[in-house]
């Protein structure tokens, strides 16, 4: 019972410490969605303004409703992609938060 009040000091520190590790790997994986974030919103915009160029351009009703159509598909199909990436980086993050030392260790 005497020795309690002399280990409060080193849990204290192990604690900060622990909190500093994941404050670490959460701040690095949060980096990683972001620039996933910026890199899509920019090939979006790319694709996008490339199809409204397109649909200036084009002859007829027609021509401007496959392009609507495809544009439509494509849409779809990159936003699930992306969402897909972004719920694997999410479940990584969550992975290297926990396993940042010595979280994992006082967990246990």
């Amino acid at each position: 019972m005497t020795d309690t009040p002399r280990a409060i000091p080193d849990l204290s520190k192990d604690m900060v410490n622990a909190m500093a590790a994941s404050a670490a790997a959460a701040a690095e994986a949060a980096r990683r969605i972001n620039d996933e974030l910026l890199e899509f919103a920019r090939l979006r915009f790319e694709n996008d303004a490339g199809i409204a160029e397109a649909m200036v351009k084009a002859e007829s009703l027609a021509d401007i409703v496959a392009l609507q159509r495809d544009f439509l598909v494509s849409t779809f199909e990159s936003y699930a992609v992306e969402t897909s990436k972004l719920r694997k980086m999410a479940m990584d993050m969550t992975k290297d938060i926990s396993a940042a030392e010595p979280v994992s260790k006082r967990a246990a």
